[in-house]
């Protein structure tokens, strides 16, 4: 049952649908959450909740409450068109969270004395570095897309799975994903793997060398949809205008909308 539960996790990158990228893994979580709730209703005993767990539960209904009084209640729940990543997604990320605390707490007895984790954790840090070198390779043979759809999210996923491989697969591997980013050559990657090359005390410089860049290469302003200074404008004003209760979650669709076409 664990394997199952890692070999779900592990392809959630690499899902795609008839060049689509975001919802389509969205659609897999949720689907894999499913089984999970059903888990938990079953196995309720297990489920043991921490003070994190109490303060993500909270904001969840915060946001319910939000979403209530919001824009458009169903919207909230299942998610805009974009990403669907509405209310119903976050609660099943944290199921998941949940699912793999079991994972890494569970015990097999190697003998009276000694015990190890579960195989399950390794089997899934392992399968983290397969998804990683899959990824490399489809960008290495022209796909510089990946399987994520976008060069900077291709970029922070080798980035962060370098790390995984590195450690739970041959070091040599890492080659893979260092020369994808080199062909991608993403910015926003390169800057992602200065945690693992230089130490904290190397933290102030990094900050400093993240703002150059911000400053030599300032946000993308001729897109409408990626105008931060306009969305952040908008924001300003919309957060005035309902400063308690808000819009609900995922409502930035339909407002944003609304405000471009009545901006005064």
């Amino acid at each position: 049952m664990s394997k199952l539960l890692c070999i779900w996790l592990v392809l959630l990158p690499l899902i795609t649908w008839q060049g689509h990228f975001e919802v389509p893994k969205v659609f897999w979580l949720l689907s894999g959450g499913i089984f999970i709730l059903t888990y938990f209703i079953f196995n309720i005993k297990k489920l043991i909740l921490t003070k994190k767990d109490k303060w993500y539960l909270l904001w969840l209904i915060s946001l319910l409450a939000s979403s209530y009084f919001g824009m458009d209640f169903k919207l909230s729940l299942l998610g805009g068109s974009y990403r669907h990543q509405g209310i119903i997604f976050f609660f099943c990320l944290w199921l998941v969270i949940k699912i793999l605390e079991l994972l890494n707490h569970k015990r097999s007895l190697t003998s009276l004395k000694q015990s190890l984790p579960l195989r399950g954790k390794e089997f899934l840090s392992k399968g983290v570095g397969v998804a990683v070198l899959i990824e490399a390779i489809l960008v290495i043979f022209g796909f510089k897309l990946g399987t994520l759809g976008d060069i900077n999210a291709v970029a922070g996923f080798l980035a962060i799975g370098i790390f995984f491989v590195y450690k739970y697969l041959p070091k040599y591997l890492i080659v893979l994903p260092l020369i994808t980013m080199f062909i991608n050559f993403s910015k926003s990657g390169f800057l992602a793997l200065l945690p693992f090359v230089f130490s904290k005390k190397y933290a102030f410089p990094i900050i400093i060398l993240v703002v150059l860049v911000f400053i030599i290469k300032p946000l993308n302003n001729l897109s409408i949809f990626e105008n931060r200074e306009v969305i952040w404008n908008h924001a300003v004003s919309l957060i005035k205008e309902k400063p308690l209760f808000g819009y609900g979650a995922e409502s930035n669709e339909v407002i944003f909308d609304k405000k471009n076409k009545n901006p005064f």
